[in-house]
């Protein structure tokens, strides 16, 4: 079970889960208050569509989600408008197409959070928040996400744009 000072040495944190979700259930309540304390003394903190989804059961890291998730949804060629300038969309074009099998979060921004861009099939597909002193970045789609018979190639973070989401919204939260 991590302890308190072991976030305190990192700038960023990232929170990932297996395909199935599954993570020890005290340690997502130890690491939710950790993420939490830490986001909101400056660091930072990028969550994808399975931890909106996993929200309910995450009472201490719900309140600085960026994005929340009504329902979920999966697709090919899913096309990403930017609705907003900002550092993390600064990178990909006003306008473009996943070239992989992307599955997602459904919802809005929340927690006073700022949609930067969407997707048709998911709402607000890409959120960013500031909490205390630490900055959030939200993504819809599901970064871990395969669907059985696809190349690797064809996996949603395959998607060159969307991993440059990724990357800039990791370069936020550490500015």
């Amino acid at each position: 079970i991590p302890q308190e000072h072991d976030s305190q040495e990192f700038k960023g944190s990232l929170f990932l889960t297996d395909a199935q979700g599954a993570i020890r259930p005290d340690f997502i309540d130890n690491l939710s208050k950790q993420i939490s304390a830490f986001a909101n003394a400056g660091g930072g903190y990028l969550h994808t569509e399975w931890l909106a989804y996993q929200a309910s059961s995450l009472t201490t890291l719900a309140p600085i989600l960026a994005l929340s998730r009504d329902s979920g949804h999966e697709g090919v060629d899913l096309v990403y408008t930017v609705t907003g300038a900002h550092p993390v969309v600064a990178n990909v074009p006003n306008t473009f197409t996943t070239n992989g099998y992307c599955g997602g979060n459904l919802g809005v921004a929340t927690n006073g959070a700022t949609a930067l861009a969407t997707v048709p099939e998911f709402g607000d597909a890409v959120a960013v928040n500031e909490v205390g002193d630490g900055r959030i970045v939200g993504f819809a789609h599901a970064a871990n996400y395969q669907n059985d018979g696809l190349d690797p190639s064809e996996y949603c973070m395959a998607d060159p744009n969307l991993l440059q989401l990724m990357v800039d919204g990791v370069y936020w939260t550490l500015e």
